[in-house]
């Protein structure tokens, strides 16, 4: 399948309010589709040299802003293509990458532990397939930490020292479920024992990052599920529902101030009836199989993007409408 009868395929799937706002708002299809047939754009949205030198976007997470692909080995920076490095193209933002597969709320934080094969901070591991299964090796991240210890404290230092970001994203908490892949009793209270874990998490985050003085605009970007069919997933008490209410609640609280972009929505929109991202080629395609990984293909990463540029767009529209305000009350 080409990659243009695949985002033909995407679109035509998507339905309701989510494929409206794809098709009309923001192109995803145009957008996911232009970028990726210009080639990987990480090696023009950041500098190898000195990625945080010039920046005015501070991509911060885990492997969906990372753009980690477990198939990868070995692991080549240059063949990682996150939602960060699309959208700094079009918003013309040069961005820093400083997201770490592997990374919980728990690691971004104080360097605690990483999802099970992950190691994240001074010296990043990472689980890829390998010819005998998967092996943990060293991988390079987009941005040198110089000394920060967690992506919490780099993200601290690059707010503080960096004279004039203009963006910060974050995705954050979805490998904090861990645990429930493997529980076999209690596991609601461990649900609920994780998610006010992430919750606490979550404020330190976004504190640390409005008392750097950075008074732009937040954008969390919430996560998809695996199945949109499966009401352990997406139902009224489901993971990824609770999940991610949990990161609303918390991202758009008034002294944080941060907005949400919707993952969640966009994938379930662009899986159509099936309700299977996998099949709706979202999702990586396991070497020699029908079925998928749990990371997005490029054309996920590019659903993400949009999700995330719709979002900021909205804010900077939103912003620009009050200056206007203001202007006219003077």
């Amino acid at each position: 399948m080409t990659l243009t009868n695949m985002c033909v395929e995407g679109k035509e799937r998507g339905r309701g309010k989510w494929a409206h706002m794809i098709r009309n708002r923001f192109g995803l299809v145009a957008l996911g589709c232009l970028i990726w047939s210009a080639g990987p754009p990480s090696a023009v949205a950041q500098n190898p040299a000195n990625p945080a030198q010039n920046t005015t976007y501070l991509a911060l997470g885990d492997s969906l802003a990372f753009g980690f692909n477990p198939f990868v080995n070995p692991p080549d920076a240059s063949k990682y293509v996150g939602y960060p490095a699309i959208i700094s193209i079009p918003l013309n933002l040069n961005v820093a990458n400083a997201s770490c597969p592997g990374e919980t709320s728990n690691s971004f934080v104080n360097t605690g532990a990483a999802l099970p094969g992950f190691t994240c901070g001074a010296n990043p591991t990472a689980t890829v397939f390998g010819t005998s299964g998967p092996v943990s090796v060293p991988i390079s991240l987009f941005v040198p930490y110089n000394g920060a210890i967690s992506q919490l404290e780099y993200a601290a230092h690059y707010l503080n020292t960096n004279p004039n970001p203009k963006l910060v994203t974050i995705n954050i908490g979805g490998n904090d479920l861990a645990p429930l892949l493997t529980c076999t009793s209690g596991c609601d209270v461990l649900a609920a024992t994780l998610l006010n874990n992430l919750a606490n998490n979550l404020a330190v985050i976004y504190s640390t990052i409005r008392g750097s003085g950075y008074a732009g605009p937040i954008i969390a970007a919430n996560y998809y599920a695996f199945n949109f069919k499966d009401p352990l997933q997406v139902g009224p008490s489901g993971a990824f529902t609770a999940l991610n209410a949990t990161i609303a609640f918390v991202t758009t609280l008034p002294q944080f101030g941060g907005k949400v972009a919707d993952v969640f929505g966009a994938f379930q929109a662009f899986s159509g009836g099936s309700g299977d991202p996998c099949r709706a080629g979202l999702l990586l395609k396991i070497p020699n199989s029908n079925a998928c990984d749990t990371h997005p293909s490029r054309l996920g990463q590019a659903v993400i993007a949009a999700a995330v540029a719709f979002q900021f767009q909205n804010q900077q529209q939103h912003h620009h409408r009050q200056d206007e305000e203001h202007r006219k009350n003077q």
